[in-house]
């Protein structure tokens, strides 16, 4: 795997509740959103993604990994997340979304909980591969609202589902198969509330050759939209 990722406060923010890891040694990459006030956002964050660098390490050295060792590793971090939140009434709410991506060779296993994304970029095209868990998305798939008016919605940032914030999760995990010219993004709201797919798909086109630099542009596009978020992009590729 090869990849590259970055994050950013952003143009409000004054702390930075994302987090991030590429561990190409690995085959591995995470990003998670944390949320729950300043430093529990934070500290969610840095669990959600700590725990499962841990899990995922020990059997990417072992096997190959399968799509329940991707829900392994979230019901690992949200137990973790959960009992530190539960200790403490002033944490109540404290949780984070979770993406996590694992190559082995071209095959690459996706799972996530919350409205953090994952997407497939292919042949200039931007995919979006992870459904968000909030309450819009809900309201999509019913039909009640149309896509404009989910970019509006009062509540589009309510998840329906998160580490940390009830005692069970169970992930969603995908199997796709990437040529070699293929790349996964992942990103938190704080790209996808503000740069749209087209803007996106147009600065990977760019340079999608160069992770680097195509991580930095994006996160410069969501601060140059005003960037009211902390934002957080992964690009990562077989």
């Amino acid at each position: 795997m090869i990849g590259a990722g970055k994050t950013d406060v952003g143009v409000v923010r004054s702390v930075n509740q994302d987090r991030f890891a590429v561990r190409e040694e690995l085959g591995l990459a995470i990003l998670a959103d944390g949320m729950g006030g300043a430093k529990d956002g934070d500290v969610a964050a840095e669990m959600a993604v700590e725990a499962t660098i841990e899990h995922l390490g020990e059997v990417i050295r072992e096997r190959p990994v399968e799509a329940d060792d991707l829900r392994a590793a979230a019901t690992l971090a949200n137990r973790r997340v959960y009992d530190y939140a539960s200790e403490d009434p002033s944490r109540f709410g404290m949780g984070t979304t979770l993406v996590i991506v694992v190559f082995n060779g071209q095959r690459a296993l996706v799972g996530n909980l919350g409205d953090s994304r994952c997407y497939l970029f292919t042949k200039g095209i931007l995919v979006q591969v992870t459904n968000d868990h909030s309450v819009v998305q809900k309201l999509l798939d019913s039909g009640e609202i149309s896509f404009a008016e989910a970019r509006n919605h009062p509540e589009r940032h309510v998840l329906s589902t998160a580490i940390g914030v009830e005692p069970r999760v169970q992930m969603d995990v995908s199997t796709l198969y990437l040529n070699d010219d293929e790349r996964l993004m992942m990103c938190s709201d704080g790209l996808s509330d503000l740069v749209d797919d087209k803007q996106i798909a147009m600065n990977l086109r760019a340079w999608g050759s160069n992770a680097e630099r195509g991580v930095e542009r994006l996160v410069d596009a969501a601060k140059a939209a005003g960037g009211r978020d902390n934002v957080t992009v992964v690009l990562v590729g077989p």
